[in-house]
């Protein structure tokens, strides 16, 4: 009986310390995880700031971008209008000429028409 007693105890101490091992190794194996999982985060946050700043970057340069054609397409407008001005200036300035030119002409026919009415007067 005392064999058996001991026997069984032998055994439940057994599983115990089984029982124990499997504890601490299940113990391990959380904390192993916990830290496999804290590095995961760690690397996400790391992917995130990352992207972040490239999305940031990105940002930047199509703003500038944008500012850039926006200054061009305000030159361009700029050199249209003084075109346009100066067109309009010279179109201005041909209609004049063209208005004393035709003044002149006008003037030379009147004076002419005169002198040749003077002379028919003359010779009457």
């Amino acid at each position: 009986m005392e064999a058996r007693r001991a026997k069984a105890a032998v055994g439940t101490r057994l599983r115990q310390l089984e029982d124990e091992q499997t504890i601490r190794e299940h113990r391990e194996e959380v904390v192993l995880a916990e830290v496999k999982a804290a590095d995961r985060l760690l690397v996400v946050a790391g992917k995130n700031e990352e992207t972040e700043r490239y999305n940031k970057i990105n940002q930047e340069r199509a703003r500038a971008k944008k500012e850039r054609e926006n200054e061009e397409d305000r030159r361009l407008n700029r050199q249209a209008v003084e075109l346009i001005d100066r067109r309009e200036k010279e179109r201005d300035k041909a209609i004049a000429d063209l208005k004393a030119r035709i003044e002149g002409s006008q003037r030379a026919y009147e004076d002419n028409a005169g002198a040749v009415e003077k002379a028919k007067a003359a010779e009457e």
